[in-house]
């Protein structure tokens, strides 16, 4: 249930929406019946969430399949996604280029 906001400091209204977009990540719920359960402010929340759900900087760790050959590197994504490249490139400086792109 959304609380009197007006009173607070930034950092705490900026701590108050961190706290219930987190939630609203872990439950899987799409965001209108995740407000209407717990009465909070739609349009604020909207407005929170596309600030604070995706972060370039947060970690996020994605569970990948590295298949090797003599030649090539596949990488398969879960969403099916095959990244494939060549095995003349380094691994360590392959990972290094693509954590920079992303």
């Amino acid at each position: 249930m959304q609380k009197e906001l007006t009173n607070l400091s930034k950092e705490e209204k900026r701590s108050y929406w961190k706290a219930w977009v987190a939630s609203w990540l872990k439950s899987g719920e799409d965001k209108k019946r995740f407000c209407r359960r717990h009465e909070l402010n739609y349009d604020l929340f909207m407005y929170y969430s596309r600030r604070y759900a995706h972060k370039k900087n947060q970690a996020t760790f994605v569970p990948v399949k590295l298949v090797s050959s003599l030649s090539s590197y596949e990488i398969v994504f879960p969403s099916g996604v095959v990244l494939k490249f060549s095995a003349t490139v380094p691994l360590p400086d392959f990972i290094r280029s693509v954590a920079e792109w992303l």
